[in-house]
């Protein structure tokens, strides 16, 4: 693996003194919230661009820009060189149509499909979901920019996103989570463009956005689209940029995955990088960096069609199969979330104690090396799991494994990733308790199981 130098320490006298003129400018307040957000940004170096975001639209508000920009890039460390540009948001798959060196579309658009929901016992608001596809391909762009913790690519004089037809105009997405993102509109985005100095390689595939952290995008939306693209075209040994910190079950996940010859090279959250054929791909569905609001009929761009999907999935376990570990002989696991994240179940000790008295072993998946979790879902029978991102480790079980979802009443969007385990024949089941706490997002919200239910859930579950 391939680790790219961080930004040059900022010890040059002239750029120490245009920072100190730059901060000179905030309140004491907004001073303050810029130490808080140095100091997140050192400790936890993945998880700060939703705090990042509301600081961003405040100096947006109050300042002139360029004064904005100063303070932005002295706090997330870009180069001296960098400079801010209005950049036009364009369709990544309408530009590299166009203007791309190699394109070819190998699946098409617009095709309608219709996922139904799961089985659920008790409430909520699911409903079978009316789909269309998207366009799949694969394209190569020549002298191309992009930077750690970015979704876009810097092209010609655009800045390029993963949207396609009117994907994009039906959400109020806020793009200003993008790391290099100072501001942003529909039309265009005030981004911190790739440097005159930045530094070139000749080629790489990019997986760099600002969700990567996150296990269920990383999952989800990221590797598949690697892997679809790897179905129909020749990357073997062609690099790969991944965001620098990631965490290990992402890398291992990956290196799983690529050919023994494909170097990985990490990008740290304040570099630029401009690449000579830039490799792409679209995700196999539409999703939102930041919405302000959940669009239901959203939905039918959020959803992957499930041969699509599954057909990434058979060829990761292919190319996973020789290097995973001898059986855990676990037959009935239940995947636990940690209490830090969202969607707790906030009465999860007594529903692990239940579980644990019908056989199931208790495990946080993040504890495991990520081979030890597909070897996990690989020899289980019976997989119990919250509603989460843990959940989408149940696409590497057995055909005819029986799975158990509990979450909230909040169904709603639950099709458009249980229609994935179906395809895969993993039997899927939900069962729904009562909302404990609401928050901004719907799928966000704790929740809490009856234990009489659950006890009779299992009873006919596992019969």
């Amino acid at each position: 693996m391939f680790n790219m130098p961080a930004t040059e320490p900022r010890s040059r006298s002239d750029g120490d003194a245009a920072i100190e003129r730059a901060l000179s400018v905030l309140t004491p307040d907004e001073y303050q919230q810029y130490l808080s957000l140095a100091d997140l940004i050192a400790r936890r170096p993945l998880q700060f661009l939703y705090e990042l975001v509301p600081f961003k639209e405040a100096l947006v508000a109050r300042l002139p820009i360029a004064h904005a920009f100063e303070i932005f890039r002295a706090l997330v460390k870009l180069s001296m060189d960098a400079r801010l540009e209005q950049r036009q948001v364009r369709s990544l798959r309408e530009e590299a149509a166009r203007h791309a060196a190699v394109f070819r579309e190998t699946a098409p658009a617009g095709v309608p499909f219709t996922v139904q929901p799961p089985k659920v016992v008790g409430n909520g608001d699911h409903r079978p979901l009316e789909c269309v596809t998207r366009s799949l391909y694969y394209a190569c762009l020549s002298d191309a920019g992009v930077h750690g913790r970015s979704t876009f690519i810097q092209f010609r004089d655009a800045a390029l996103l993963d949207f396609q037809g009117e994907e994009f105009d039906r959400i109020d997405d806020r793009l200003i989570l993008d790391l290099p993102v100072l501001s942003a509109s529909k039309e265009a985005v005030c981004i911190a463009a790739t440097p005159t100095g930045a530094t070139e390689i000749d080629e790489a595939f990019t997986l760099l956005g600002p969700l990567t952290p996150q296990f269920g995008h990383w999952i989800w939306e990221y590797v598949p689209k690697y892997i679809v693209a790897c179905l129909s075209a020749d990357l073997a040994g062609v690099p790969v940029l991944i965001d620098a910190h990631m965490p290990n079950t992402h890398r291992e996940f990956l290196q799983m995955i690529v050919s023994a010859d494909t170097q990985i090279v990490e990008v740290p959250y304040s570099a630029s990088l401009r690449v000579q054929r830039l490799w792409c791909a679209p995700r196999l569905f539409y999703i939102p960096l930041l919405p302000r609001s959940m669009d239901l009929q959203g939905l039918a761009y959020r959803t992957a069609p499930p041969d699509r999907f599954a057909s990434a999935v058979r060829e990761m376990r292919r190319r996973m199969a020789p290097i995973l570990p001898a059986q855990h002989r676990f037959k009935n696991v239940f995947l636990a979330r940690k209490p830090e994240q969202h969607r707790q179940l906030v009465n999860r000790v007594p529903i692990y104690n239940l579980a644990e008295e019908r056989g199931f072993v208790i495990v946080y998946p993040q504890d495991l090396s990520f081979a030890e979790q597909v070897s996990l879902m690989r020899d289980a029978s019976y997989v119990l799991g919250q509603a989460g991102s843990g959940i989408f480790l149940t696409l590497f079980a057995e055909p005819g494994t029986k799975v158990g979802i509990l979450s909230s009443q909040r169904t709603y969007r639950s099709a458009s990733y249980t229609c994935l385990l179906e395809e895969l024949g993993i039997d899927v089941t939900i069962l729904t308790g009562t909302v404990e706490s609401a928050g901004e997002y719907a799928q966000f919200d704790d929740y809490s199981i009856s234990e009489r239910e659950f006890s009779e859930f299992l009873d006919a579950w596992l019969a």
